[in-house]
């Protein structure tokens, strides 16, 4: 059977074969150009995507399925289903979005997204630019749909205007009484029924896939919202006063804590927010003495961050217990030649091996089996603070967007 098809209009100009074969599930032009989708599209596609594709992540923001662009066929037939397509609130689309929802371009990014199936700009599918400035170089970089070497370059229109060749003219014929199609956005089918021409979008069908609605919903429950099943005296001392849950899957490193999974199904991916309460000497973070009795303002962010990994439906988890041997043997060496006992070096070095332990977390769940597609690694007072704001997906598609591969904050306080 065929795997893929390759998408061709008449103004696509085939260069060569392609070398470079497809590597999602649709990808065309590197279209930058054009404005990407708003923040409450992202999400509600990202929305209706995750109910087939647990882990997916929305990874382009613009337009692309131009001519030169492929789709892999289980996707085509999957999200052109009438039954798939007709769940989208092209309505909504519409009011959140204009003109451009009408776009084939950008129409068929919207029903391969709201099915799971991943759209990112293939590098065999340029775009024609009519002026390039001199340096090529430094307008490619801005423009990356230039790209010479590509198979397909879309927006070859030199020829339109001219007469068909007698040859090909003898192959045409007109047909008559034709309704007038060239209105945009007007030509809609509900199941086999055409209906007149023009229209509007047909409403939905089902409430819960309009666009409004999914945004304000908050019925996106975390399937691991379990209580803990011990009481909370017999956990270890600097894991109590924690909102942990009692689930406790196999992919956690360690000690560590789940706090939510608001992921839709169990098939890994998606963005992981993990964050260390480790107890200090100082007692920021709570102290050995009352370990329950754990700062306010450390609950209150624990519970926002957790309102929003819900709401979103991403993954959030808890390091509350250092990996040991915390102590390395320079520090062991350095503190046995200043006569300092090992509780002494332990407090010496707390905050430094503390900070470290950021970074083996980060690694260890990077490479986890789980195969989540981002990290995100927030000091235990860092808080997310915009709950109607999709603010990891934001981040992750900001990387997507600049071929970046880390983000960190910027301390520009410290000189």
């Amino acid at each position: 059977g065929t795997d893929y098809v390759i998408y061709l209009e008449p103004d696509v100009k085939v260069k060569h074969r392609h070398q470079i074969q497809p590597g999602y599930d649709a990808g065309g032009v590197y279209d930058n150009f054009n404005g990407p989708i708003g923040d409450q599209t992202a999400l509600y596609l990202t929305k209706l995507g995750r109910e087939r594709n647990p882990g997916f992540e929305l990874r382009w923001l613009h337009f692309g399925l131009t001519g030169g662009s492929y789709v892999r066929t289980e996707a085509l037939l999957d999200a052109f289903d009438p039954t798939n397509y007709e769940r989208l609130d092209f309505q909504g689309l519409y009011a959140m979005e204009g003109e451009k929802v009408w776009s084939s371009d950008l129409s068929m990014h919207l029903a391969l997204s709201a099915r799971g199936w991943t759209v990112y700009p293939w590098e065999e599918s340029a775009q024609n630019f009519n002026q390039v400035i001199e340096d090529k170089a430094a307008f490619a970089k801005r423009w990356p749909a230039l790209n010479p070497e590509a198979a397909f370059e879309h927006n070859h229109k030199e020829r339109y205007g001219e007469p068909v060749l007698a040859e090909d003219d003898k192959l045409l014929f007109a047909y008559d009484k034709l309704e007038d199609v060239t209105c945009h956005g007007c030509l809609w089918y509900q199941k086999d029924a055409k209906l007149p021409v023009p229209s509007e979008a047909p409403a939905v069908q089902n409430p819960a896939d309009e666009i409004t609605t999914k945004l304000s919903s908050t019925a996106f429950i975390a399937l691991s919202e379990d209580p803990l099943d011990r009481p909370e005296a017999e956990l270890p001392l600097a894991a109590r006063g924690l909102p942990l849950q009692g689930t406790s899957p196999g992919w956690l490193v360690n000690n560590d804590a789940l706090v939510l999974d608001g992921r839709k199904g169990s098939g890994g991916g998606g963005i992981l927010v993990v964050q260390t309460v480790l107890m200090n000497v100082g007692g920021d973070w709570g102290s050995s003495d009352d370990p329950s009795a754990r700062p306010k303002w450390l609950r209150a962010i624990l519970a926002s961050n957790r309102a929003h990994v819900r709401q979103h439906g991403h993954v959030m988890a808890l390091r509350w217990q250092p990996t040991q041997p915390q102590l390395t043997p320079w520090q062991l060496v350095s503190c046995s030649n200043n006569h300092k006992s090992h509780d002494e070096c332990g407090k010496e070095f707390e905050r430094e091996n503390f900070n470290w332990e950021k970074h083996l977390m980060m690694q260890e769940y990077l490479e986890s089996s789980e195969k989540f597609s981002h990290v995100l690694l927030l000091d235990a007072d860092g808080v997310l603070v915009r709950l109607d704001h999709d603010t990891l997906t934001g981040m992750a598609q900001r990387l997507e967007q600049d071929n970046k591969d880390i983000l960190v904050a910027d301390e520009d306080w410290l000189q």
